[in-house]
């Protein structure tokens, strides 16, 4: 549970493994630039020493401490990054809700918001949509907000024909999952 007024930080570390090749390559690679660089920042008249870019730059860039990846090891490519087997995580993917299941039956707050969608004589199109209805300069959030407000209002007797519905679609839902999974 969040508390207000605080902040997350996510610290994520991805260690990706190289052959000795792609080092040898990015080791190159930084050499060029290196020696780019210093050959750039001194033809600019900047006063200092070119020795101590020289090592500025090979601290930046030293892959010295690159990982090598195993000869074992295959190489996994997902979303544009390259990382070994056996150091990634698994990623699920979002679980495929069967079409043809049975839907769970909406609370009985949610039936008073917005109505019974299964009989909509019982309770009309819902709370919101009739002060939406009174009130035409109304937005929807602050007809959710009176419509919420009054839901904390009623006792129990106002609430219990919402409760009663709720029960009955819920005995609906059971007997039809139970349907569903003996198939």
């Amino acid at each position: 549970m969040k508390t207000p007024n605080t902040t997350t930080k996510l610290n994520i570390m991805t260690t990706v493994a190289f052959t000795a090749a792609q080092k040898t390559s990015l080791t190159e690679q930084a050499k060029r630039w290196q020696d780019h660089l210093v050959a750039t920042i001194m033809s600019d008249d900047f006063e200092a020493d070119e020795d101590s870019f020289r090592a500025l730059f090979q601290d930046t860039l030293n892959f010295s401490r690159l990982d090598l990846m195993s000869e074992d090891s295959s190489i996994e490519v997902n979303s544009g990054y390259t990382t070994t087997n056996r150091q990634s995580k698994v990623k699920r993917g979002k679980k495929v809700k069967d079409p043809n299941a049975p839907t769970r039956p909406p609370s009985s707050y949610i039936l008073y918001l917005w109505g019974d969608k299964t009989d909509t004589e019982l309770f009309g199109n819902g709370k919101v949509l009739l002060l939406k209805s009174q009130d035409a300069d109304l937005i929807h959030k602050d007809a959710v907000s009176l419509a919420a407000t009054a839901w904390k209002e009623m006792n129990e007797d106002e609430r219990a024909p919402y409760v009663h519905r709720n029960s009955e679609l819920k005995q609906i839902y059971e007997k039809a999952l139970l349907t569903y999974n003996s198939q």
